[in-house]
């Protein structure tokens, strides 16, 4: 049945008289959510709804398909049926109330409308509160019926990589994705995964065909403008960004992004070299044990503290043959491995030691010495290093934050990237050249995508009325353009393609 909201708006469900469904008011919401102009619409028709007896149920589900939480709870409060308390439940756990909701959601169980819908909800009750034990024993019992759909892969996904199991995430991502191509939550944690493993490519095309999805949501348009930033697309980076700040003005981590951006479209740098130099340098960082050495030529190495081929370089061939055990027959087999990779023995200058000035002799040396590749620093941050010559955490202590913004390329966000990791190891840069270092208690590095992104899980209902395709940029999805990241979006398209914040597949 088609209903027109107004002369010029036509949605497929008819809030007001249709009968009741999941899977009709999914289709619903991805179509409200599609444009500000059917949200505006379809104001209207919720407004026309009363607020008392059997019709403040749909008055309630009409604030939720709006993403207005708020008035979802208080609409359906004292409204009766299982349809009013799902999605009085769905609100709750929307507006974080994961217990309260969790409860709600397990009375539903038997219900033939939501039960299915309200078992899935229960599993983004348990994501929301880190239960993953709990998650981990509620996927084991889960009815058979339901283990080959998308949601509960994407949950099978969540939970592996709550336990580190990156891998397996990636692969039950996709199958959620195989199951339901437009799953809106698998969708992103595959691309947030990929990234984590390098692989850019394929994240921003998984991100670019998100944010093609009503509703748009902020934290997938902040990781496509990201990863369009670290390959120097600075248009198409500061046009994503432009789109958050549009829907969120306040948003102060768009805001620095797109600053950065701008800085950087100002200043001139050898493309081509960078490339070089930055392909050079992830060459130095592989690890010896990626290769396969004789047991002697690796026992030598080991005991030279030889970690990867960055340190292996610079040793020359004299160093190496008078180590104890260490032949001609060891060295041939260390330039073959060297020359596959186009490097030789002596080609980098020994690494300097760097230890603590008179003044900073409370600092532990071990930490001075620490090599800077060890930082994981984003690719932006480690060129910095690599231009003062910056090699270890000694040497970057002897700068202040004002000489490091001073430099091409490096602004605010590398510089919190920067500090975030110095403070994990308990120190901090200078606040002025010749100032203190200062040392505190280790503060633990937040869960993060990259360095200094957040990873912290979005709900799609806080996202609603905040982007829409007419604040995203005309172009700023190609084929052809790339990127690195930041958090999650939290939504789902449910079995309906919709925009199911709960992650239900089946209904």
């Amino acid at each position: 049945m088609m209903s027109a909201a107004t002369s010029a708006t036509v949605f497929s469900f008819n809030l007001a008289q249709d009968a009741l469904a999941l899977e009709p008011l999914y289709r619903l919401r991805a179509e409200v959510q599609s444009s500000a102009q059917n949200r505006d619409a379809f104001r209207a028709v919720v407004e026309s709804i009363p607020d008392a007896g059997a019709d403040a149920v749909r008055r309630g589900i009409g604030y939720w398909v709006l993403g207005r939480n708020a008035d979802t709870v208080e609409t359906l409060n004292h409204a009766k049926g299982n349809f009013a308390d799902f999605f009085r439940a769905k609100a709750l756990l929307a507006n974080g109330e994961a217990p309260v909701a969790f409860v709600i959601f397990e009375k539903l169980r038997a219900d033939d409308h939501v039960g299915t819908a309200s078992r899935f909800s229960e599993l983004e009750c348990h994501v929301a509160r880190a239960e993953w034990d709990t998650l981990a024993k509620a996927l084991k019992s889960f009815p058979k019926s339901l283990a080959e759909t998308a949601d509960y892969h994407y949950f099978q996904g969540c939970l592996a990589n709550a336990q580190g199991r990156h891998e397996n995430a990636i692969v039950s991502f996709e199958r959620a994705l195989e199951i339901h191509p437009e799953h809106r939550r698998a969708m992103f944690h595959l691309a947030y995964s990929l990234d984590l493993y390098g692989m850019d490519d394929e994240a921003r095309e998984i991100y670019e065909k998100l944010v093609q999805l009503p509703p748009v949501d902020i934290a997938a348009v902040m990781n496509l403008g990201i990863l369009y930033e670290d390959r120097n697309e600075y248009p198409r980076a500061i046009a994503c960004f432009d789109a958050v700040l549009r829907s969120d003005p306040h948003n102060l981590k768009a805001r620095l992004y797109k600053n950065d951006c701008e800085a950087s479209l100002t200043m001139f740098y050898d493309e081509t070299q960078e490339r070089k130099d930055d392909k050079l340098q992830q060459t130095l960082r592989v690890p010896i044990t990626d290769f396969e050495l004789s047991v002697r030529a690796r026992n030598c190495l080991t005991k030279m503290n030889i970690k990867s081929l960055g340190d292996l370089v610079r040793k020359s061939e004299s160093e190496l043959l008078s180590y104890k055990n260490f032949g001609e027959t060891s060295l041939n087999e260390i330039k073959a491995i060297l020359g596959s990779k186009n490097l030789g023995l002596g080609m980098l200058p020994p690494e300097k030691i760097t230890q603590p000035p008179p003044e900073m002799g409370s600092v532990d040396p071990n930490l001075y010495s620490k090599p800077i590749l060890e930082l994981d620093l984003s690719v932006r941050s480690r060129r910095t290093m690599e231009a003062l010559a910056i090699r270890s955490v000694g040497d970057l202590l002897q700068h202040s934050a004002e000489e490091l913004l001073a430099m091409p390329n490096f602004g605010q966000t590398s510089l919190n990237e920067i500090r975030m990791k110095l403070r994990a190891l308990g120190v901090d840069l200078r606040d002025t050249k010749g100032g203190p270092i200062k040392t505190f208690t280790p503060i633990p590095l937040p869960t993060s995508k990259k360095n200094e992104l957040d990873a912290e899980l979005m709900d799609d209902d806080e996202l609603f009325d905040e982007i829409d395709e007419a604040a995203l940029p005309e172009e700023p999805i190609e084929p052809d353009a790339e990127p690195d990241l930041e958090g999650d979006d939290g939504s789902d398209g449910g079995a309906d393609g919709g925009a199911d914040d709960g992650g239900v597949d089946e209904v």
